[in-house]
């Protein structure tokens, strides 16, 4: 017979994932906008499938491990790991002294995509992911890392990097009965498309 009669809510490592993905959405949109880039861009949630290189830039967003402290019986703290993978491919212009190979296309865009997920996840303004006071108490950028060997071919000029995100978040289910969720999610919705769930903007 079982004791647990409710339904068991959405846990707190769960709402973080849709919310980190939501803001680098939403705020890369708007850098995309401010900076008048031509960029193909697109946010994915645990995506498995392979990337190509006709998908312009694309973020994964990942939840990866978790390890538990301050633990009694009615909740914890879980100090929870995220990747997010942005992968990109480049093109050759330009010719003369104006030429940029592909190779160095692909470089400046990775590392600009990489400087836009490292600077909005460490900034103040999401100290706590713009959520209410108390499901997230920390949020801090650990490292990053590039995979430059991704390429089938040299003329995909396919490049990878991975930056890892911790987020401080309270397992505790009276706080879901207590605290409505509100943000930067409630514009957003997620679509199940063959490649993964991706994040849209909910027009």
């Amino acid at each position: 017979m079982a004791l647990i009669n409710e339904i068991i809510p959405l846990q707190g490592f769960n709402v973080v994932t849709k919310r980190v993905g939501a803001i680098l959405l939403s705020e890369i949109t708007n850098q995309i906008a401010l900076q008048s880039l031509n960029d193909d861009f697109k946010v994915y949630l645990q995506r498995t499938v392979e990337y190509d290189k006709s998908e312009g830039v694309v973020i994964n967003v990942s939840s990866n491990t978790a390890s538990y402290s301050g633990q009694n019986q009615s909740g914890s703290q879980g100090d929870v790991s995220f990747t997010i993978d942005i992968y990109c491919s480049g093109n050759s212009s330009g010719s003369g002294i104006n030429h940029k190979s592909g190779d160095a296309d692909s470089s400046d865009r990775l590392d600009m995509y990489l400087g836009f997920c490292r600077y909005i996840m460490g900034h103040t303004k999401y100290k706590i992911l713009d959520f209410p006071p108390g499901l997230v108490t920390r949020v801090y950028v650990n490292s990053w890392q590039k995979d430059n060997t991704m390429s089938k071919d040299q003329s995909d000029y396919i490049r990878m990097a991975q930056l890892v995100v911790s987020v401080v978040v309270a397992e505790s289910q009276e706080m879901w009965e207590t605290q409505p969720l509100s943000g930067n999610d409630t514009t957003i919705k997620l679509s199940d498309t063959d490649k993964g769930y991706r994040l849209i903007f909910n027009n």
